[in-house]
Formats: structure tokens, sequence, C-alpha cells
């Protein structure tokens, strides 16, 4: 019987190199899925972007050997503005994409995290100011047409206005563009200047309010043509 079962026992050994070559291999596949770092970067302007100029940015989630992992989930956040798809997963070349709004004028911050771990990036930007320089046209709830052509000189405004209502008026323009406040007075011979104040809600939008010569905080959105 103790004959039997040390042949027995001798059948199922296994030689300690097959082991040790086992052992590495599952630490060899665990390093290959483990994240060591993650890349983040804009798949357009590495700079600057305009103001209202959406950003689309590509993650790559990379082990020790600098190679791509898929099937991770990559958390994307905005310190400025908003981002779309705020979750994603890594592709077979360990990549997720994703589309940031920045919403502001300055620098700018998108952050990219590997779910579940301490791994992440930064990615900064700068967003320009907008320009004002251009055609813009609103209408007052009353109907008062203003057509606004400026040109903006580095936030120092200028330009001609025509407003058109019962009669057609027509006059200059002059202001400032400091951020986020825009501020334009219309001056027309004969009537009370009337300044147009609001925030550019995007590059071709600006809401703003009338005051002076019979408005008083009359809403108007000015749009680029």
């Amino acid at each position: 019987m103790h004959t039997k079962t040390t042949r027995l026992l001798r059948a199922v050994r296994v030689p300690l190199s097959l082991v040790l070559v086992a052992l590495g291999a599952c630490g060899a596949t665990e390093v290959e899925n483990s994240p060591a770092a993650i890349q983040l970067r804009a798949t357009g302007s590495t700079s600057g972007v305009a103001f209202g100029q959406s950003v689309p940015v590509v993650a790559t989630a990379q082990n020790k050997a600098g190679n791509g992992i898929p099937g991770l989930s990559i958390q994307f956040s905005a310190a400025q503005g908003t981002v779309a798809p705020t979750t994603a997963t890594t592709d077979a070349s360990g990549q997720a994409n994703a589309t940031w709004f920045p919403q502001t004028v300055g620098n700018a911050s998108l952050f990219a995290t590997v779910v579940g771990t301490n791994v992440s990036t930064q990615l900064a930007l700068s967003v320009l100011q907008p320009s004002l320089s251009g055609t813009w046209r609103g209408t007052t709830t009353a109907g008062a047409l203003f057509v606004l052509t400026l040109i903006d000189n580095g936030g120092v405004v200028t330009g001609t206005a025509v407003i058109s209502q019962s009669t057609v008026l027509a006059g200059s323009v002059a202001g400032v563009l400091t951020w986020p406040t825009a501020r334009l007075t219309i001056s027309v011979a004969g009537f009370q200047p009337v300044t147009i104040t609001g925030n550019p809600s995007s590059a071709t939008q600006i809401p703003s309010s009338i005051l002076g010569s019979g408005w008083v905080n009359e809403p108007i959105v000015l749009t680029k043509q």
C-alpha cells in the first residue's frame, strides 16, 4: 500500500521549473493589465482654443512598458466648463475619447483618471477671448432692430449702428470687451446715448440689455451674422 501511494505521488509531481514559468506568466499578465500612467491630449490645438470652441480629447492608459491597456474605465472631469461623456472605456489601443467644452476665457484644465486607481493626469489649455469684429443683429421685444458693425481691436471696440423701429437711425459705436462683460455705447445725433451691456454666451451670441433713450434694461440677444 505504501509503495502504491508513493508511485501515485510521484506520478503527479510537477517540475519546479514549470511552476515558476506558470507563476511568471501570471505575473506578466498582471503587469500588462496594470495601469502605470495615463496620457491626455487635445486632438486639435495643443496650446490655445477660441472661446466657444469644443475640444476633442483622447486619453491613453498605459502599462509600465508604455503599451495601451484595453477595457479600463476612464473618468473625465473639467475644472472649467463641461465634458461628455464623463466616463468612457478604453478601446483595443488603450484609448478613450471625450469632448470638452471649456466655456471660459483664460487658463482651463481637464483631468482624466483611471477609475479605481490613483493614476491620473491633467490637460491645460488657454482659451482665447472672443472677437466682436463683424456684424451683429438683434431685435427687442418691442420690435426695434439693432444692426451693429463692429471692429474689435483687442477688446477696444468701434463701429457703426443702425436702429430700425418707427424710423431708421444711424450712429457710431464705442465700447470695450472686458471679459466677461461687453459694454457698447451707441451715439446718435439728437438722441441720448444708448448702452448695450451683455455677457457673450458663445462666440456668436451675446445676451444683453439696452439702457437709454427710452429703453430701460430692455432685453436683446445680439447674434453674429
